[in-house]
């Protein structure tokens, strides 16, 4: 028992010495980092040397009291809820419709997912020039008879192109997600549901749906903290325009921090963004988990 004890001993040991450098790793890539930007957000550092005066909360009071800060809550806000439910009910919704073996399938999937593969920025200037105002698209709808739309010019269609480039390149993630869990679902469930009388829409409602609960989780919480920090698909298809219209959190740090030279300012964005996201994050975490418990 003793030599029992002193292996199972050794190997805990053994284990916890091998994960020490991913533990050192995640202490210097991350939490460092996160732990400098909080002090950084109290100081007014210019990013020049080490010449950081401790201010206080003036950072945060700036930020509060600026204008630019509450349009860049609600961009933020509605690019994360908008491209959250886009992307998890057309990514669903493909999943479904893909959900069957066949060489016409999986050349299906493999085109709704290319875009993933692609960097946000090279995307983000594609679809700039498609929907630009002399761009391709317009000119296809001059060519109709159309006239041209100012896809990019005004606030309103301007965030509504980003989400819709969001939107674009996402869909293949929620899609291969959905895809796995739909075949993950056991067959006789399916089958003893239409045995039972039930149609197609009643199957999926009670027994298709419910089983996706914990790829639903996943899939809720990873689109809406990767779009709360949207940033470079904005920067390439709009520039933050018009008038700051379509500026992000992640993009008002960005600014702040290295377009302005104020990282103080900018780290004080970066904390708001992060405790915002953590909140936001744990909550949907929290709601979604106890949905899961209730339906499996």
């Amino acid at each position: 028992m003793t030599r029992f004890r002193s292996r199972g001993l050794s190997d805990s040991l053994t284990r916890s010495l091998m994960s020490m450098p991913a533990l050192v790793m995640v202490a210097v890539l991350i939490t460092v980092p996160l732990l400098l930007s909080f002090y950084f957000s109290f100081t007014d550092w210019r990013g020049s040397g080490f010449d950081a005066n401790f201010v206080g909360i003036a950072n945060y009071t700036r930020l509060f009291a600026t204008p630019g800060f509450g349009r860049a809550v609600v961009v933020t806000l509605t690019i994360a809820i908008s491209s959250t439910i886009l992307l998890n009910l057309v990514g669903l919704g493909l999943a479904l419709l893909l959900n069957r073996a066949g060489v016409l399938t999986s050349l299906y999937r493999s085109i709704f997912f290319l875009p993933m593969v692609l960097s946000p920025l090279i995307v983000g200037f594609l679809w700039r020039t498609l929907l630009d105002y002399g761009g391709i698209i317009n000119q296809l709808l001059g060519s109709i008879g159309i006239p041209p739309v100012e896809f990019l010019g005004q606030p309103e269609s301007a965030l509504a192109s980003v989400i819709w480039v969001i939107v674009w390149q996402s869909l293949g993630f929620n899609m291969v997600l959905y895809l796995a869990g739909l075949q993950n679902i056991p067959k006789s469930l399916i089958e003893a549901s239409i045995v039972d009388g039930a149609g197609t829409w009643s199957t999926f409602r009670h027994v298709t749906f419910p089983m996706l609960a914990p790829v639903l989780t996943v899939n809720v919480v990873s689109v809406f903290i990767f779009n709360m920090r949207e940033y470079d698909r904005i920067l390439a298809v709009t520039a933050g325009g018009p008038g700051g219209s379509t500026q992000t959190l992640a993009y008002r740090v960005v600014t702040e921090a290295f377009s302005l030279g104020f990282l103080g300012r900018g780290s004080a964005y970066a904390t708001v963004l992060m405790v915002s996201v953590a909140i936001v994050a744990g909550v949907l975490i929290y709601l979604l988990r106890r949905r899961e418990k209730d339906v499996l």
